[in-house]
């Protein structure tokens, strides 16, 4: 379905509906082989589950702004994921409509068509008819599904050298995003996907990301006031989200790329430990807990059950127990300013020294579709 060529920085499709997708600013230079597709007529075969070329197979789960399906392109029989949403409505112009769905589903677009990189899941063609309910954007198909983590009884089930492997793919998928002034905001084992022979590991689900430009070409699309809302998933929230502001005098901490190292550590907690480092029985306590509350590291990590001395982390340096606590502390620093940083994560230790990655190319035949996102539209009578 995407063959490897070369190509320059996607242009907008020549179509009359072709602003809706490309009015957000453009990013970086997408260093992709092919550039991302855009349909804007949709093609159904009554009493069939066929869209365009794509007929869909089976539901995989739910995306931040609708539903991810499984499909397959119907020339080359390869497996797609796709998504749908609910009707649209009457639509405001963007620069009085910030924050609704439709710029989410924007923003959420421009993102992804700015990526292209080993370890984050491509878009390969986005389908947007002004005289359908639903927008459809096609991925790449990860057949191995998302990182499953714990048993039923919230024990780990990866060892910690697949732990390792997982974390160091992550880390340089997340590396390339920062680098790209993205934002995930949402970084979790769900939201890592696994090749079909699991050797590899994408971020997907940029759904509440968000990225800043030192001069953004047009500052009405380009919601700073975005980033002081919480977004994500409650449990691996960074304490500077949580932060309740007690003493008025005391500025709150700007929130910046190092969420996603937080979210990151607590990631890494819940593929050695099998749970999270915290839980409470609300979300409000748990917000009360996260800046608070003192790291506790377990005695054991892995289905293997490695040793780790606890928080002392009183083992040799030399051994991998060391090497995962003393990278954990530095993840789950409250503060952001203290944090490490990506290129001391990759540096450390913990991170496999393996960095060769193959030349970045489309996505192969085996591709997924990735879900349909409601764009808030009427149809036209």
């Amino acid at each position: 379905m995407a063959q490897p060529s070369s190509c320059p920085h996607p242009q907008p499709a020549a179509s009359s509906s072709s602003h809706r997708l490309d009015s957000y600013p453009q990013l970086a230079h997408r260093t992709h082989s092919q550039p991302v597709v855009e349909t804007h007529q949709v093609h159904k075969r009554k009493g069939e589950h066929v869209i365009n070329n794509y007929k869909i197979i089976k539901d995989l789960g739910a995306g931040q702004h609708g539903k991810v399906k499984e499909g397959r392109h119907l020339p080359r029989e390869a497996p797609l994921p796709t998504t749908s949403a609910g009707p649209r409505r009457s639509r405001l112009p963007v620069a009085n409509n910030i924050g609704s769905t439709e710029n989410k589903i924007r923003k959420e677009i421009a993102i992804m068509k700015k990526c292209c990189h080993h370890h984050v899941v491509t878009l390969l063609e986005v389908i947007d008819d002004p005289m359908d309910k639903k927008i459809y954007m096609v991925l790449e198909y990860m057949e191995g599904g998302e990182i499953k983590w714990r048993d039923n009884d919230n024990n780990p089930i990866l060892t910690v050298a697949q732990t390792r492997r997982i974390f160091r793919d992550v880390v340089l998928g997340l590396e390339y995003l920062h680098f790209q002034g993205i934002i995930h905001r949402d970084i979790k084992p769900s939201n890592l996907l696994f090749s079909a022979d699991r050797s590899i590991v994408k971020i997907s689900d940029f759904g509440v990301s968000h990225f800043s430009l030192d001069e953004p070409p047009e500052q009405v699309l380009m919601d700073e006031s975005d980033l002081s809302k919480t977004a994500g998933s409650p449990a691996f929230f960074a304490p500077e989200l949580c932060y309740q502001g007690e003493d008025p005098t005391r500025p709150l901490y700007r929130v910046t790329k190092a969420i996603d190292i937080w979210a990151l550590g607590i990631t890494l907690f819940c593929l050695l430990f099998g749970r999270p480092p915290l839980d409470a029985e609300t979300e409000y306590q748990l917000y009360q807990m996260i800046p608070r509350e003192p790291l506790k590291i377990p005695d054991v990590m892995g289905a293997d059950r490695m040793p780790t001395a606890g928080f002392d982390n009183n083992l040799p340096h030399d051994s991998v127990g060391w090497m995962a606590i003393d990278v954990l502390k530095q993840l789950l620093e409250k503060d952001p300013t203290k944090r490490i940083t990506i290129g001391e994560i990759k540096a450390s230790t913990l991170t496999p020294t393996s960095y060769q990655l193959p030349t970045c190319r489309a996505a192969r035949a085996r591709t997924h579709v990735e879900p349909s996102h409601p764009l808030p539209h009427t149809r036209p009578s």
